[in-house]
């Protein structure tokens, strides 16, 4: 495995952290919900997932945590989450 595959979606989990936590800070004020907000970290997110499957189908061990033994993410996983989003940006 290249160091630059491994960098690269170690780079991936955290933008998709920030995302989720964006989202949340969104979603926190249902009063004053922010649809154009959402969507544009919801299309980020989903540039980003594009991006990051073809290095998983290709290096199943991505995803692999330890301390629970089982994975946090898959290619599989990944993909349900392309759809689910590109529903939401219709």
């Amino acid at each position: 495995m290249r160091r630059f595959t491994i960098v690269y979606v170690l780079l991936a989990v955290f933008r998709s952290s920030v995302n989720y936590f964006r989202l949340r800070n969104i979603r926190r004020d249902f009063d004053r919900f922010d649809r154009a907000a959402y969507n544009a970290v919801s299309a980020d997110e989903l540039e980003n997932l594009r991006a990051v499957l073809p290095l998983v189908e290709r290096d199943p061990r991505f995803g692999f945590h330890a301390e629970p033994g089982g994975y946090m993410f898959d290619a599989a996983s990944i993909r349900a989450k392309i759809a689910r989003l590109e529903d939401v940006l219709k």
